[in-house]
């Protein structure tokens, strides 16, 4: 795996639009954080507008700008991205995640976006989905692991040149026990860890004890997988 220390931060385009923010004025405050790493998402319900049309231009720009920055990405690609409501799923298409009849125009997606950004080499990593096995948004939907999976073979069809990452809710890994299923798939395991979390209701933190994570870390690393704190 690669030896460089991985440290950024995730960046949410969507984010910056809903709060009025420009994102390629908010990426140029970014670079000057210091961070050798990024997180950018593909919006699904963002870039397919209109069925079968693919608008990578914002992107494209945020991409680029990385490129000059001396940026590397982490992106992820597929239904699910970084920030409520957590599934993008085109309006025109209204589909449920575990609708079997989006599998067409998901993949469609997908090996679009892939085949799209391949040749941008400081795009280190492909991350499928995320959260991907967690339920999350306000339905609470989850991917289904054959899901999941059909989507991980599709990357490595289109590209095999990449690294996966696949990421976790990680303050319940015991609870949910699904970290199995994702060193199954990816070569990069990611862990979600929130100790706090401001509001009304706080936070508790991981719900494992400090020996229950060390076990979780190791029996991950045992199966050849790198790990990361994807989200901290």
């Amino acid at each position: 795996m690669h030896s460089i220390p991985i440290i950024g931060a995730s960046f949410s385009q969507h984010h910056f639009h809903h709060v009025g923010i420009s994102p390629i004025e908010a990426l140029q405050a970014y670079s000057q954080l210091g961070l050798a790493w990024i997180r950018l998402g593909c919006y699904w319900s963002e870039i397919e507008r209109t069925q079968g049309i693919y608008e990578f231009d914002e992107l494209d720009g945020l991409v680029a700008q990385c490129k000059i920055q001396g940026i590397n990405i982490v992106m992820t690609i597929g239904m699910k991205a970084p920030r409520w409501p957590e599934f993008y799923i085109p309006r025109w298409l209204n589909k449920k995640p575990d609708d079997a009849s989006i599998e067409p125009t998901l993949f469609a997606f997908i090996s679009k976006t892939v085949t799209h950004f391949k040749k941008q080499k400081h795009i280190r990593y492909w991350q499928v989905e995320n959260e991907p096995l967690d339920p999350s948004g306000p339905h609470r939907w989850v991917i289904s692991f054959d899901r999941l999976a059909k989507e991980v073979d599709l990357v490595r069809h289109v590209d095999a040149s990449r690294n996966i990452v696949i990421n976790l809710w990680g303050n319940e890994l015991t609870k949910r026990n699904l970290y199995p299923q994702a060193v199954r798939l990816a070569d990069v395991v990611g862990i979600d860890l929130y100790p706090r979390v401001p509001g009304p209701m706080g936070y508790r933190g991981p719900l494992d004890s400090d020996d229950q994570l060390r076990h979780i870390v190791t029996s991950i690393k045992a199966a050849g997988k790198a790990l990361w704190i994807s989200e901290l």
